[in-house]
């Protein structure tokens, strides 16, 4: 009995430890992230302002803004392409976020080195095989992340 007991709590120190780790690994990606660059198969992609989304992490939602270019030549918020704010949770280094219309999970493998960061996706290409896509992203200052949220409240 004592043997159980033993093991009983080393197994739940171990999953609080778990727990908390995982639970410390969101605060680091609360905040704006503006893309700065996208790999395809280790090919870059060219990326016009514009093509440079959003996502905003809070602790439990996230959400994606998107761009279009007017007719003047400016970027501004794109309603109808962007994501509004889903659920999301950390799991060591992989985040996962929840699309609530179709129940669906989609899952990233992500590192944050300084005020980037880095998620990558891996799936299936349409024509077969393996694609991997690798988005870097700049973590936006907080006057940035204003200049964000004004934009989305402006009327088209």
């Amino acid at each position: 009995m004592k043997k159980i007991l033993i093991a009983l709590v080393a197994i739940t120190s171990l999953v609080a430890c778990k727990s908390k780790d995982d639970n410390d690994a969101p605060n680091q990606l609360i905040g704006g992230w503006k893309l700065e660059s996208i790999t395809d198969n280790d090919q870059p992609k060219p990326l016009t302002e514009c093509d440079k989304n959003v996502i905003i992490y809070s602790a439990t939602e996230t959400e994606e803004i998107f761009f279009k270019e007017d007719s003047n030549g400016n970027c501004v918020y794109n309603k109808d392409t962007s994501i509004e704010k889903r659920p999301y949770r950390v799991r060591g280094n992989i985040v996962i976020a929840t699309n609530p219309a179709i129940q669906q999970d989609y899952s990233a493998e992500f590192a944050i080195n300084g005020n980037k960061l880095t998620i990558k996706v891996e799936g299936e290409a349409k024509t077969g095989g393996k694609i991997i896509i690798t988005s870097v992203f700049r973590k936006l200052s907080p006057q940035e992340l204003t200049e964000i949220e004004k934009l989305k409240n402006l009327k088209p």
